[in-house]
């Protein structure tokens, strides 16, 4: 049970920790429109079906100006979105105008640079026809998540409108909810990043009575077809709606009001792909979590109603491929810990982590 001891002293220096929030890096911050092309194509280790049509992914780079100058950048981290709020959405999320709810802004003012950017089957890559959300699964996010690192290393994107950015020498990926899932798939099916951050997401999943509730109704309704991706029946097929107020009440433990009611306001359908291809995701962890060879953090609030308690500790458990893996537990936190009453803190932390890995 060595593991678990390393958990226990993880999860109480958290608690006793209360980190500063440092100045903005000398130079300002960077904060411009990110948009980069992708395949919605699966070589990714989870069987599962793809439309391989061509998407624009569109969000921010958010960084200090020195470490995005010159055409250079040191390192970037890659933020992937879970359900029903994508890209900005959810991690440029201001309500009433509130910059402290602002992942990406927070993460930069630490000194790191990060992008954000909404998934296929959400936000501005839907059409009238595209894409089909039973041809969004988790196999084919995780591929484009490699496709995104392959650019960002290579400098080809769009930023502030204008060809081209910082080519990255290092990249990480974190993932939130059902966004982690997608970076763990993608960190054993293609070996090409430097860091893995999971946040709120680990199997086997353990929810609460109203966590089995919110999950439950959106895979039945998946496999009985799906609906059409907006409010008025138009759009794509095969997406589902998660309910709002159910939503809310897993998703924090310390809530904030303003942040409950944009979370409501600004939920998407999700593609039913994701749902339907949770089994081929689990079973090819099986194997595949052994391989991930870089740095990982899991960062979960321990009352997360949403993964349990237990699911977090087994993830740890099994990351054997790498000899530097951490388990943050924060106290008193729930699913969305970064948007909470205390999520500068638990942010500086996942910065912390981070920049002592060379991000």
């Amino acid at each position: 049970m060595r593991w678990l001891f390393a958990v226990t002293l993880v999860a109480a220096s958290v608690q006793a920790t209360a980190l500063p929030d440092p100045a903005v890096a000398q130079g300002g911050v960077v904060d411009r429109p990110f948009a980069v092309t992708v395949v919605n194509k699966n070589t990714s280790q989870i069987p599962c079906p793809a439309d391989g049509r061509v998407y624009t992914l569109r969000g921010s780079l958010v960084a200090p100006a020195n470490r995005v100058s010159g055409g250079r950048g040191a390192a970037v981290t890659v933020l992937v979105h879970g359900a029903m709020l994508p890209g900005d959405t959810l991690w440029r999320m201001r309500p009433g105008g509130d910059e402290s709810f602002d992942f990406a802004l927070r993460m930069a003012r630490l000194g790191h640079a990060v992008v954000s950017m909404e998934l296929p089957g959400y936000g501005d890559t839907v059409t009238a026809d595209a894409p089909n959300g039973a041809l969004v699964c988790q196999g084919s996010m995780a591929d484009v998540i490699h496709q995104v690192v392959d650019k960002l290393r290579a400098g080809d994107y769009q930023l502030g409108g204008a060809a081209g950015g910082p080519a990255f020498k290092r990249v990480a990926i974190a993932g939130f909810s059902f966004g982690g899932q997608y970076v763990q798939a993608a960190a054993y099916s293609f070996p090409d990043i430097d860091a893995l951050v999971v946040m709120g997401w680990a199997d086997p999943f353990v929810p609460s009575e109203e966590g089995v509730q919110f999950t439950s109704g959106t895979q039945l309704a998946c496999f009985n077809g799906g609906e059409p991706k907006f409010d008025d029946g138009s759009g794509p097929p095969d997406y589902v709606e998660r309910p709002g107020d159910l939503a809310v009440k897993v998703q924090w433990y310390e809530p904030v009001a303003p942040a409950e009611e944009y979370w409501k306001a600004h939920i998407e359908r999700d593609p039913c792909g994701l749902q339907t291809s949770y089994g081929g995701r689990f079973v090819a962890d099986m194997t595949g979590l052994a391989r991930v060879h870089v740095p990982v953090l899991v960062a979960d609030g321990d009352h997360d109603e949403l993964v349990g308690w237990l699911g977090p500790r087994v993830l740890f458990a099994r990351l054997t491929g790498t000899p530097d893996r951490t388990l943050m537990l924060f106290p008193g936190a729930g699913h969305s810990f970064f948007l909470e009453k205390r999520r500068a803190q638990w942010t500086a932390k996942i910065a912390g982590w981070l920049g002592k890995r060379g991000f």
